[in-house]
């Protein structure tokens, strides 16, 4: 039998690295450190940290924790990819479509599993997000 959940975990650890080495290479990571890619570092640091908790939490037993955590690390993930965090930054159409397919499968699964916001903030920032894709 399939384990939802670690299928999840590792469809967005997939796309969260590809998408991390897709931006790195084109940020300008072997031209020096723009501020564009001190953001994605930033944004990876952030994401290796929420996954190692993770892990932890399903280690532990503890499969709510994990999945909050998992959770978040969606929301994070999703609002990097929004539009408005992409503008000025050249990225060529087909990683735009790699972007925009990430981000519809991302509302695929919100629209099945909706999530209650403890921010209002980060709730209007994922709506932002999914709105850029029908």
């Amino acid at each position: 039998m399939i384990n939802i959940s670690k299928v999840l975990f590792m469809v967005i650890l997939v796309v969260s690295i590809g998408v991390g080495i897709a931006f790195g290479s084109r940020l300008g990571f072997d031209a020096g450190v723009s501020e564009a890619a001190k953001l994605s570092i930033n944004t990876q640091v952030h994401a290796l940290n929420n996954r190692v908790k993770a892990m932890e939490a399903l280690r532990a037993g503890k499969k709510e924790s994990a999945i909050q955590l998992m959770e978040a690390g969606l929301d994070a993930n999703i609002i990097t990819l929004a539009p408005n965090r992409r503008e000025g930054i050249d990225i060529p159409e087909h990683t735009e479509s790699f972007i925009r397919s990430g981000l519809k499968s991302a509302k695929a699964y919100r629209e099945k599993f909706p999530r209650t916001y403890q921010s209002e903030l980060v709730k209007m920032d994922v709506m932002a997000a999914f709105s850029s894709v029908p």
